[in-house]
């Protein structure tokens, strides 16, 4: 996710220190030197501007999560709805696994690998020799 993603949150959060550092306006135990209060001012279009912007997007999904909802053929409510149950998609079975049954993968994104431990396991294994006949070794 990246910070153009939480903006409004993380504005909010500057405005009400700003706010509370004012020696004019502040309710806060810390006060700064000087007024900050056209700063704060500042801030809240900003804030505005960023609210809005998301609402253009239409959405408050993660940079990647819609095309990867698509990819998998689910909606973007599906995907959310199994991500927020810890859920994540197996590349190697094709279905929907618990996170903890995904290894780490610090290079990853979300930091676990893409097939869960037994998927990963099988693409490991030898493949079994096949018999013609039926006949075993």
């Amino acid at each position: 996710m990246s910070i153009c993603d939480h903006a409004p949150e993380l504005l909010a959060v500057l405005i009400a220190e700003y706010e509370g550092a004012c020696p004019d306006h502040g309710s806060g135990d810390e006060a700064w030197a000087g007024c900050h209060c056209e700063i704060v001012a500042d801030l809240r279009v900003k804030a505005a501007l960023a609210a809005t912007q998301r609402e253009a997007r239409g959405t408050t999904l993660p940079k990647n999560w819609r095309s990867a909802a698509r990819r998998l053929g689910v909606s973007d409510d599906e995907y959310v709805a199994r991500f927020e149950r810890g859920e994540k998609w197996c590349g190697g079975c094709r279905t929907w696994h618990d996170r903890s049954h995904f290894g780490p993968d610090r290079g990853r994104g979300d930091g676990l690998q893409p097939r869960c431990r037994k998927a990963s396991s099988r693409a490991r294994r030898p493949p079994t020799p096949t018999h013609q006949n039926g006949d075993q070794p």
